[in-house]
């Protein structure tokens, strides 16, 4: 398959890390139906490889991904599948097939994955990091987590946290993220995020991969026997809901309005302003 929206590579010096880089760096590496499918290749093919040991998922461009691409003219062109229906039932089907269940398929890859993350982390951006067993950010890094698609963020930092995160809207940055268990290393202000991701996926490939595959398979194991695929399609029905009846004035409960609450803008704002 040829790439045009993601960038691979072979790195380290036993090249046995798969490098997979989102390349949208125009529209701040939005997720598009075309990327997914391309990083749904990319996985799939450094899972089947025994040669790769571990998977960095970073990016180009100055942010990780600015969320999922749901406006640009690229988007609304491409035809290859199908787009988001209007209905409630058909949307959280189709939320389903398009961004829960890759997310699903590249978190039980029985390899080590390890996203670097730079810059914005947004929304569904959060949802992509939070899929890789490791996270590595810039000192820089601003994260905007979100009730979605992929709801893994109770199972990262706990629901008292994630409670007081989404209810009040707010992005966190590197040292909190670290804090809270969100990423698992902040790099050095001199230091690249993807090169301090791929000395780290460098240390883990000195693991036997039996070793590796073991280990993964029993703390993915674990959580799903916590019920953790169960929560995930909860989250995804309440997510798509809670869209449906913002931007649908037929929904119950709902008046019908033109104004529209951008709270990825919202929080931006906040954010900023308290680095000033």
């Amino acid at each position: 398959m040829q790439y045009e929206n993601i960038d691979v590579s072979r790195v380290g010096s036993a090249q046995q890390v798969s490098l997979i880089r989102l390349d949208r760096v125009r529209y701040r590496n939005a997720q598009s139906r075309a990327l997914l499918r391309e990083l749904d290749h990319a996985f799939t093919d450094a899972a089947a490889d025994p040669t790769v040991r571990v998977i960095v998922l970073g990016s180009t461009g100055a942010d990780f991904s600015s969320g999922h691409d749901l406006r640009t003219t690229q988007e609304k062109e491409d035809v290859t599948t199908s787009v988001m229906p209007g209905d409630l039932a058909g949307r959280e089907d189709w939320a389903w097939t398009h961004w829960t269940e890759p997310l699903m398929r590249w978190r039980r890859i029985p390899k080590p994955t390890i996203a670097a993350i730079s810059g914005n982390c947004l929304w569904g951006g959060w949802s992509l990091a939070a899929a890789m067993d490791l996270r590595v950010c810039a000192p820089t890094t601003a994260i905007l987590p979100h009730l979605s698609e992929f709801f893994a963020l109770p199972w990262i930092i706990g629901t008292a946290a994630a409670r007081e995160a989404l209810f009040r809207n707010r992005v966190i940055g590197a040292d909190e993220a670290l804090r809270l268990g969100m990423v698992t290393t902040v790099c050095r202000p001199d230091e690249d995020v993807t090169s301090a991701a791929v000395q780290i996926a460098e240390e883990i490939a000195e693991v036997p991969p039996q070793f590796l595959r073991a280990i993964k398979s029993t703390l993915v194991g674990i959580e799903d026997m916590q019920g953790f695929d169960a929560s995930i399609q909860l989250a995804n029905s309440q997510h798509l809901m809670s869209e449906w009846a913002h931007t649908d004035p037929t929904a119950q409960g709902v008046e019908g309005t033109d104004e529209t609450t951008n709270l990825v803008a919202i929080a931006i704002a906040k954010w900023r302003a308290s680095q000033d």
